[in-house]
């Protein structure tokens, strides 16, 4: 009797751990598409998705800042909506979904650094007097990211 409570204890273990992270070690959750995922393997995603999305898009806007040339990092690059009334979304919440929604916002901005864009707001800088920093992407760039899938990472 013993025996058999050691080997239904044993099953019970062995179908956890089917659904138990291999790279976490965490329970996977189940996902709308009915794969499951642990939430780190999620978060992971989506950080890589979004730091492509940002290169792409900084890429699409020259690389460097629209008012003193800064080009250091993309870090400190931000995107600025030079008239409110047409901003539909704010670039660095990026979780929209697609890379093309992004890429038609930011024709509506500038891009800055992360001081130029606080001495703008600070009013020190008259943004209507900037050039737009928009160049475009190739089509075929956008394309991949289009095909690209996030969920194997």
């Amino acid at each position: 009797m013993q025996n058999l409570t050691f080997n239904f204890m044993a099953e019970i273990a062995s179908i956890d751990k089917k659904n138990i992270c291999t790279k976490h070690g965490v329970e996977r959750t189940l996902n709308k598409d009915g794969s499951t995922r642990c939430g780190q393997c999620k978060r992971d995603s989506q950080k890589k998705r979004r730091n492509l999305y940002k290169s792409k898009l900084v890429e699409a806007h020259g690389s460097k800042c629209a008012i003193c040339g800064y080009c250091k990092t993309p870090n400190s690059l931000e995107f600025h909506h030079s008239d409110s009334k047409k901003k539909e979304f704010s670039i660095s919440s990026n979780d929209v979904g697609s890379f093309e929604k992004l890429l038609e916002e930011s024709k509506k901005c500038i891009m800055i650094c992360a001081n130029c864009h606080r001495e703008i707001h600070a009013g020190l800088v008259d943004v209507s007097t900037i050039k737009r920093s928009y160049i475009g992407l190739p089509d075929e760039q956008i394309k991949n990211l289009k095909q690209s899938n996030f969920d194997n990472y």
